[in-house]
């Protein structure tokens, strides 16, 4: 299901150490390519729900149900984390044209990883829609979709985040992404 390079106990060092220094780290060709292309068959299937508030955001979203990616993701999680995490939510969002999220000072993230897993096959800078992730008054990290990436983010209470408008030139493409939250388990019992 997953590459075979996120199996290797030395290679989960690497990304454990990254993960703890640098609070994000990106993980390319995360599953092997004919699980992604399934995956990728499978979401127009999807029934998106569309919500629209203009000064909050815009977008449309489902549950992400597909048992075998949140396993894979959930198992590689536990692996980094020591299973000191439990899965929150998983949601599988859209952003076509006009789409985006605002930074909002009432949001707020709470303490645990986020894991943001790229369904979108094609995409370009100039289109917008990159997830942008700010701490402290400043940018900490930009995601430009990549195809089949996974991207792991620890959050807490100083971290925001807002996807940028896309832009006309993006018509007809879609942002894909799969959003699985995950929260220390401590944090789950309060």
């Amino acid at each position: 299901m997953i590459h075979h390079l996120y199996e290797n106990e030395g290679i989960l060092d690497q990304i454990r150490e990254v993960l703890h220094t640098e609070h994000s780290v990106q993980l390319h060709h995360f599953l092997q390519q004919e699980t992604y292309q399934r995956l990728l068959s499978s979401v127009h299937r999807f029934r998106f729900t569309r919500t629209y508030t203009p000064l909050v955001h815009s977008f449309s979203s489902t549950p992400f149900r597909d048992r075998r990616c949140i396993s894979a993701v959930n198992t590689l999680v536990q692996a980094l984390l020591q299973h000191r995490h439990t899965l929150a939510s998983s949601v599988l969002f859209c952003f076509s044209h006009r789409d985006y999220t605002l930074l909002h000072d009432a949001s707020q993230e709470e303490r645990g990883i986020l894991a943001l897993f790229e369904l979108t096959p094609t995409w370009q800078d100039t289109y917008g829609g990159y997830t942008s992730f700010w701490a402290g008054g400043r940018e900490t990290l930009r995601l430009t979709p990549l195809p089949n990436s996974l991207t792991l983010v620890s959050t807490d209470q100083n971290v925001k985040r807002f996807v940028k408008y896309i832009n006309h030139t993006s018509l007809p493409s879609q942002r894909y992404v799969a959003e699985l939250t995950f929260k220390e388990k401590e944090a789950l019992t309060l």
